[in-house]
């Protein structure tokens, strides 16, 4: 019974760890075209009428300033950290401990595509733990350009809204690479809370941030990398 049970112990983590090998190197091209995310927003919208839109596009066809005001508004150290911006996490808990904000969110680019793609999106301990695994993963297996272009098409961007295009599309009537500063902008500013507001409200709600980033997106250069070669 004993050798039985150590037998399933070695059998199960083993077969976990190759069924996860398989499917990152499976994701590494191509289109996603569902995500545990989706199929989740599906069952929680069921009834209520929303149609679940995604169009997907090569990062090549996003525009440079949603990309560079997502990545500076959701993550300005993606092209130097390995999944978990270890600066903004001791930037985070030092605060706490000093009082002066509460704990947030410190989540990476990289590990929002870990949970959008890999988890339910639950709060829990094990989603985190589940999160940070699938990110190592993709850091190893996977480069920054792939990791980018699978948040660009899969980010939530509003009720049934998934990915830069189709933001474009539903709120600007215009194609991801033909995007505005102040159109990136204004979209990058609701990505925390996509089903809550909209481009167009943060306007009203946060016209200083969004200027303040078209801003930044004017006079600050996008990080280089062999990879991203160049997305100024």
């Amino acid at each position: 019974m004993k050798k039985t049970i150590t037998n399933i112990l070695i059998f199960l983590p083993a077969v976990f760890l190759i069924t996860s090998l398989v499917l990152i190197y499976a994701l590494k091209s191509g289109p996603i075209k569902w995500t545990p995310l989706m199929l989740k927003r599906e069952w929680q919208f069921r009834g209520t009428g929303t149609v679940s839109k995604m169009y997907w596009v090569p990062l090549q066809e996003i525009s440079p300033n949603a990309i560079k005001a997502i990545v500076m508004s959701e993550d300005q150290r993606f092209m130097e950290h390995h999944g978990v911006d270890l600066v903004e996490l001791e930037r985070m808990l030092r605060s706490y401990k000093n009082g002066d904000a509460g704990l947030r969110g410190c989540s990476t680019i990289t590990q929002q595509v870990a949970k959008n793609c890999f988890t339910f999106s639950s709060n829990t301990y094990l989603r985190k733990a589940m999160e940070l695994y699938w990110a190592s993963l993709m850091e190893i297996f996977w480069n920054k350009e792939r990791i980018l272009e699978v948040y660009m098409n899969v980010v939530e961007v509003g009720r049934g809204l998934y990915g830069v295009e189709t933001a474009s599309r539903e709120y600007f009537h215009c194609r991801a690479k033909e995007m505005t500063e102040h159109d990136a902008a204004s979209l990058a500013v609701i990505l925390p809370s996509p089903l809550t507001t909209s481009p167009f409200e943060a306007w009203t709600a946060k016209p200083e941030r969004i200027e303040r980033l078209v801003v930044e997106l004017k006079r600050k250069k996008f990080p280089q990398t062999p990879v991203v070669s160049d997305f100024s």
